[in-house]
């Protein structure tokens, strides 16, 4: 009992340490740290940890603690929170199980639009260390699609929210991703996957839906492959795509069957095939992140 309260003792003590050294740190900037948007600077991590006795987790939410704190004066000054990623970096080498140290500071970057390269780093991190975490993984493939224009990436992540959660609506925001550039087969057998599973069951009609459109889109991209063909062949476009099938650049039981039950045309104007019940397989943008 008495060797527990010693350790203890000695556990608080190198704490107390830690935070004369963290004090010792804020006062050399010669500048208030809650008060401006510089520089921050942190001990070493592995010197905390040494310091802590194995108690880092205690001192990592005494800078968790800092954070907040940090967050809330940056919004009282009407400024953004640039330092942020640098407050969570350092407590998630201290714990790196605390989940809310990746998620919150990842969310407040994606807010304020800041710093995307240090975002994509801190939930890297946040991902290798909780890889169960549908969280990280959504956060992770929203930042790589709308700040980092890697569609694959993106979709991965979200493919991996998806399994994680049970939660359908992520395979088919990555099938979206992947019809903009990528494989939509990937994302095609992925959802096909997911419709079998008894956690996505309400989401059948949707996942369908999807399928569906991606099939119809793929179909498209088919027939208007065609229609360059034959004008590349007889110097004009079709009128109509029974013309495909007279050149015999397309087979009769090629030409496909709309799964939404519309029919396929050739748009006169813009000289591409389209169908009369489209079905849009891109992705929804807010005005912020256009």
């Amino acid at each position: 009992m008495a060797g527990r309260l010693v350790i203890a003792a000695l556990a608080v003590l190198l704490f107390a340490n830690a935070l004369f050294l963290q004090g010792r740190l804020d006062s050399l900037r010669g500048a208030p740290a809650l008060r401006e948007n510089s520089l921050v600077v942190f001990p070493k991590p592995g010197l905390v940890r040494s310091l802590s006795l194995g108690h880092a987790n205690l001192v990592a939410d005494y800078y968790w603690l800092k954070t907040i704190q940090y967050l809330g004066a940056i919004i009282l000054e009407k400024d953004k929170p640039f330092q942020i990623w640098r407050y969570a970096d350092f407590i998630t080498e201290l714990s790196p199980q605390f989940l809310e140290a990746y998620y919150y500071p990842a969310v407040t970057m994606i807010t304020y639009r800041i710093t995307p390269s240090e975002n994509l780093d801190l939930l890297e991190k946040g991902r290798k260390n909780l890889p169960d975490s549908k969280d990280l993984a959504f956060l992770l493939g929203f930042v790589y699609y709308f700040f980092d224009q890697d569609n694959e990436q993106a979709a991965q992540n979200l493919d991996d929210a998806a399994r994680l959660s049970g939660y359908a609506p992520y395979a088919i925001l990555a099938a979206r991703i992947r019809s903009e550039g990528g494989d939509p087969g990937i994302s095609q057998s992925i959802l096909a996957e997911m419709s079998k599973d008894p956690r996505t069951r309400n989401w059948g009609p949707q996942i369908q839906d999807m399928m569906n459109g991606m099939e119809q889109k793929k179909q498209l991209d088919f027939l208007n492959r065609k229609l360059e063909e034959y004008r590349q062949k007889y110097g004009d476009y079709p009128k109509d795509l029974s013309d495909l099938v007279k050149s015999e650049l397309v087979q009769p039981q090629e030409l496909p069957q709309d799964p939404f039950g519309g029919k396929y045309y050739i748009d006169p104007a813009s000289h591409q095939v389209k169908s009369a019940k489209p079905y849009y397989v891109g992705v929804y943008r807010s005005k912020e992140f256009r």
